[in-house]
């Protein structure tokens, strides 16, 4: 299912979602894993777990003031 706006695509060994986000240029916190309801570390994706990660300009967009 395409997500507007968001980047999905497998993690890597050793990848965090602070990683993640500053690697795409958008602010910490925004990348989320997706089809987990638990993690053992929130911030800590599986290796191969789909990860998505927003567009700058979808963060632009929807960012709190």
């Amino acid at each position: 299912v395409p997500l507007p706006g968001w980047l999905v695509f497998y993690a890597r060994p050793g990848d965090t979602l602070e990683a993640i986000d500053q690697k795409f240029g958008v602010p910490k916190g925004w990348s989320r894993t997706m089809g987990r309801a638990y993690h053992p570390e929130p911030r800590l994706p599986l290796q191969r777990e789909c990860v998505a990660v927003p567009s700058k300009s979808f963060v632009h967009a929807h960012k709190r003031q």
